[in-house]
């Protein structure tokens, strides 16, 4: 027996199937759309506020950092004391970081040539527990400074030159927090920063402060 064709086929008929394909079409993208608001209303269910000890807190809430650690510089390979401060946030299901990193051979206090300013903005993953917070964020940096071009040899005095930088690079950081309290912590941070010029890695200790304390139960 062979399938009918649009020969085959009356008028009345082929009106009937095309008319259950427009019905189907739509029927798909309801339940797509439906499964789709269903899944977001069970993935959203984790940022409800809740209460601890009488305190109404907010999970998944925005935090800032402030590190400070050592580092290593890849291409003049040498140690570097570094500095952050970062903000982070969410937006509905995705998570972001925003913030400055300093990376230098000298104290902050003290004026160096060697030097590398970071202006970045990074996207990333975030998981928020009672006790813990973790996250990976990466993505684009602006970074500026300083750096030793080239070293001069006359008359067996050496003189080191420098050259200064604008470049957009890599930013990526790995953090793990340790909760003190619910809105406050202290943890470590492994990054790296990449750009053309300056090339660092490192390991940061930072503090934690969480906006998620949202008041008392009496």
């Amino acid at each position: 027996m062979s399938l009918p064709t649009s020969k085959t086929l009356g008028k009345k008929e082929m009106i009937r199937i095309d008319y259950l394909k427009f019905r189907i079409i739509p029927a798909l993208f309801l339940l797509l759309f439906t499964s789709s608001f269903a899944l977001s209303q069970i993935v959203d269910d984790k940022y409800d506020e809740f209460i601890l000890k009488n305190k109404l807190l907010k999970p998944y809430c925005g935090y800032v950092t402030i590190g400070t650690g050592l580092n290593f510089n890849f291409l003049t390979l040498s140690p570097e004391k570094a500095f952050s401060l970062a903000y982070h946030f969410r937006v509905k299901n995705s998570h972001f970081q925003t913030g400055y990193h300093v990376s230098s051979d000298k104290f902050f206090m003290f004026r160096s040539y060697q030097m590398l300013s970071d202006i970045f903005f990074l996207y990333g993953h975030r998981k928020d527990s009672l006790k813990y917070n973790y996250g990976f964020y990466a993505g684009p940096t602006y970074g500026f400074g300083s750096t030793l071009a080239y070293v001069t040899d006359v008359d067996g005095k050496l003189t080191n030159w420098y050259k200064s930088f604008h470049h957009i690079g890599l930013y990526a950081e790995a953090e793990y927090t340790y909760k003190i309290n619910y809105d406050f912590g202290l943890g470590l941070s492994v990054y790296t920063s990449l750009n053309e010029d300056y090339c660092v890695g490192g390991l940061k200790v930072h503090l934690y402060f969480s906006g998620a304390f949202r008041g008392n139960i009496e």
